[in-house]
């Protein structure tokens, strides 16, 4: 994930970051910003110019940045965000290594708690008689999420039958609210998938089943049961 900010937020550049948390003099602040205009190079340069950083810092210094930036996007209540795949990022960017993921799954959950809750109980309206289940191709997505302990037992108990949306607002260990938001933003991470159809593993228990019962019948019921 790269960032670029317009205008500049003077709380996000990299060098006010490492002055507020001491790591920076005033000095070398602007010493960092004279390199910067004489040799046309990032903050991060200029530092390890200096030497007041090591490469190996300066990206654990990148990532605090770009965390606390990301922190910032998604708890913005206006406006829209999104993300854009790219072949390669438009300029030398050092990328360091961020769970966007998790970090996305918790800022569409918190959202959920400013949501009125007739909204939030019409965005699943649609799909209560529908099957629902984790898509194959999201189940890596899913092991970055970050769940908790709760969240966890809540994603085995969706995985350890094939449910109707309704049957697992009844089984859920959330509760009502809970899953609600859960199933929110599972969805807006395109996560889940819904079906009218029962999948074939639940058919064929609820078929088994049937004719295990006829059998244990015609085992013990008298002739009469048994022509029935």
């Amino acid at each position: 994930v790269g960032w670029r900010t317009e205008p500049v937020q003077e709380a996000e550049v990299l060098g006010v970051l490492l002055y507020r948390a001491e790591r920076l003099t005033k000095e070398q602040l602007a010493r960092s910003l004279e390199i910067m205009s004489e040799k046309g190079v990032r903050q991060g340069e200029a530092l390890i110019e200096m030497r007041v950083v090591n490469f190996p810092q300066l990206v654990l210094v990148l990532q605090k940045q770009v965390e606390l930036i990301l922190q910032s996007v998604l708890t913005q209540q206006e406006g829209v965000w999104a993300f854009y795949p790219l072949d390669a990022l438009p300029e030398r960017f050092v990328a360091p290594p961020l769970r966007v993921p998790a970090r996305v799954y918790r800022a569409l959950l918190a959202h959920t708690q400013n949501m009125p809750l007739e909204e939030l109980a019409t965005s699943h309206r649609a799909n209560l008689d529908n099957y629902v289940r984790v898509r194959p191709v999201a189940r890596e997505v899913v092991g970055e999420l970050g769940f908790n302990e709760e969240e966890r037992r809540f994603l085995e108990i969706l995985e350890s039958n094939d449910w109707r949306t309704r049957e697992l607002f009844s089984v859920s260990n959330l509760g009502r609210s809970g899953t609600a938001s859960v199933l929110w933003a599972l969805n807006q991470l395109g996560v889940l998938t819904y079906g009218s159809q029962e999948g074939e593993e639940r058919r064929l228990g609820r078929t088994t089943g049937r004719i295990r019962r006829k059998l244990a019948a015609v085992d013990t019921g008298n002739s009469f049961d048994v022509l029935e």
